[in-house]
């Protein structure tokens, strides 16, 4: 069985290893650091772009009325006019990028309707506040989203969102971003 080596600082994952792996020439990583691609034998391959996984920021469970001016996380509501430290939060499991949010639900807005997206530093105090990121859904929509606010966000930070037109979302809500988690920075020896 034949062994891959990456250098760890290389940006080029998954697409040399399966190149190197196939049975060709084992591929080089430039050791300069400033390159994005590699050299299987002649051929040059790029580093994939960075991708993210679908995080839901936002369930809300059947039958339930998403008040105007309230809070609502991955967690349906639980308690009449929550404010935004009464719910749980999303958690950032570690440092990276919140982006292209969209919202699906199964009862339509009666008038044109905002969600934004709230934010705050993780511990035991909460101090939330209103980020771009900002969701439109037009009055009768079932759907919306914001595909041009990014969010940096530490390890721990927390997510909430808030409507400002009720909602009643009939058979329920989810609303959803994607997490691209930072590169790791350089390791020490």
């Amino acid at each position: 069985m034949r062994s891959c080596r990456l250098n760890p600082l290389s940006l080029t994952f998954a697409l040399v290893v399966a190149v190197g792996c196939a049975g060709g020439p084992e591929p080089t990583v430039p050791q300069d650091g400033g390159s994005d691609q590699a050299h299987a034998g002649d051929m040059a391959v790029k580093a994939p772009p960075a991708q993210g996984s679908s995080v839901t920021l936002v369930q809300l469970g059947m039958l339930l009325f998403w008040p105007a001016n309230e809070f609502a996380g991955p967690v349906s509501l639980t308690k009449t006019k929550p404010t935004a430290n009464e719910i749980a939060p999303w958690v950032a499991p570690v440092p990276g990028t919140l982006a292209n949010f969209a919202v699906q639900a199964v009862g339509a807005t009666t008038s044109r309707t905002y969600l934004t997206i709230y934010q705050s530093h993780g511990g035991d105090t909460l101090a939330y506040s209103a980020t771009s990121a900002e969701l439109f859904v037009p009055s009768g929509g079932k759907s919306g989203n914001d595909l041009s606010h990014k969010l940096s966000l530490s390890r721990g930070d927390c997510i909430v969102t808030r409507t400002d037109q009720d909602w009643d979302t009939v058979g329920g809500l989810v609303l959803t971003a994607e997490f691209v988690p930072a590169p790791p920075g350089p390791s020490s020896p």
